[in-house]
């Protein structure tokens, strides 16, 4: 049974990652799917650690191939500890970041991008610590740096307006009160 949820870590936030992207027009939606992810991941890491910790490490070799050539997947139970705290940790924080753009009123113009690219940011990290060589820890670095620099992107403000962000479409540009839009601003001038 083990072996069947060290991958789970890993697969269900690019799961995740890939239905959020799908549903990018319907913010409550990916809500849905990257808190439900990120829970279900909560879950699985908690169960590993209680299996690891009771019948010691397990070891995968994904589609059967050597540890040579192929991907191989080891939870002990030190990367159980740090899935289950991360998991945690990545579930809090955009708990916190949905609370928070909702406070703000950001749900005329949610940042499509934000929930596939912390999902991915997920998957890295779980990538990371079940890696079982170094390249495959070295895949789960590029992973999560490429996630945490989208991630970073598209935080910044981007319009006059503070509504959108460098990585979305900026609509608020051609609504806003000031006619022109501040230099991070990729829309187009308003007609």
């Amino acid at each position: 049974m083990t072996h069947v949820l060290v991958p789970l870590v890993v697969l269900l936030p690019l799961l995740g990652a890939a239905l959020a992207l799908v549903t990018g027009r319907f913010p409550r939606l990916q809500i849905l799917i990257s808190t439900g992810t990120l829970a279900l991941v909560t879950i699985v890491s908690i169960v590993l650690l209680v299996m690891v910790d009771a019948d010691g490490p397990a070891v995968i070799e994904v589609g059967a191939w050597p540890a040579p050539w192929g991907i191989v997947l080891m939870v002990d139970r030190l990367s159980a500890i740090m899935l289950v705290i991360s998991s945690v940790v990545l579930l809090a924080v955009l708990l916190y970041a949905i609370g928070q753009g909702i406070a703000d009123g950001d749900r005329e113009t949610p940042v499509s991008i934000f929930h596939p690219t912390y999902l991915m940011l997920a998957a890295g990290l779980a990538v990371a610590f079940v890696a079982g060589d170094l390249f495959n820890l070295y895949v789960g670095f590029e992973i999560l740096l490429g996630a945490s620099m989208c991630c970073s992107r598209s935080a910044a403000p981007a319009c006059a307006s503070g509504r959108a962000s460098r990585t979305s479409w900026c609509r608020s540009c051609r609504r806003c009160s000031s006619s022109r839009p501040s230099a991070l601003c990729t829309a187009p001038p308003a007609p």
